[in-house]
């Protein structure tokens, strides 16, 4: 399978914890597959105006008809979870982890 699927699956979920509805409200799978190919759903927004505008973009970009236009894994998600919840100032996130271990000990094979 491919993880952008479960990327996809979580932004749904993520969908219907932050505004209370399914992205798409469809009887049977054929509709669902027909209001999936039109495009992307309804702005969270619109039910739901407290979410912010960047939390929404991450989102949108979780659930994009194309898998080619969403994250490509989810450390890509978890990277822009985390710019968007540090934003505001300093905040340790994984990446600045990282890079600052790098920075330390070039020298060391990095494993995944």
């Amino acid at each position: 399978a491919d993880p952008r699927s479960d990327i996809y699956s979580l932004g749904l979920v993520w969908y219907e914890l932050l505004t209370g509805r399914t992205a798409y409200a469809a009887e049977d799978i054929e509709a669902l597959t027909e209001l999936h190919s039109a495009g992307m759903p309804t702005s969270a927004r619109e039910f739901n105006p407290s979410i912010p505008e960047e939390m929404e973009a991450i989102m949108l970009k979780m659930i994009a008809p194309q898998p080619a236009d969403r994250f490509q894994s989810a450390s890509e998600v978890v990277a822009a979870l985390e710019t968007y919840l540090y934003s505001g100032g300093y905040g340790p996130t994984n990446e600045k982890l990282r890079d600052y271990l790098n920075s330390l000990f070039p020298e060391v094979e990095k494993k995944k």
